[in-house]
């Protein structure tokens, strides 16, 4: 898995790099960005991820980030094995 470059995951999501969380995906109204998750990542309870900065984190729900939160923002996750 790789990462857009600084300046355009930037542009695209209003973050820097350490900061990207799925929560930025409310900024991509173009569905630039794939939301990629590995699948013992969603088999956990929880979700941990950044707030948007790089020294803020919160936890929530799995189920609640695949299945409410990503419909809403209108992405598809891909799901790998890693």
């Amino acid at each position: 898995v790789s990462f857009a470059p600084a300046e355009q995951m930037e542009k695209i999501l209003g973050t820097k790099i350490g900061a990207a969380t799925v929560f930025s995906s409310l900024l991509d109204q173009e569905q630039r960005v794939q939301i990629v998750f590995d699948r013992d990542v969603l088999e956990e309870e929880w979700y941990g991820c950044s707030d948007g900065t790089t020294t803020g984190y919160m936890k929530v729900r799995t189920e609640d980030i695949r299945g409410r939160f990503l419909p809403f923002a209108k992405h598809i996750p891909e799901i790998i094995n890693v």
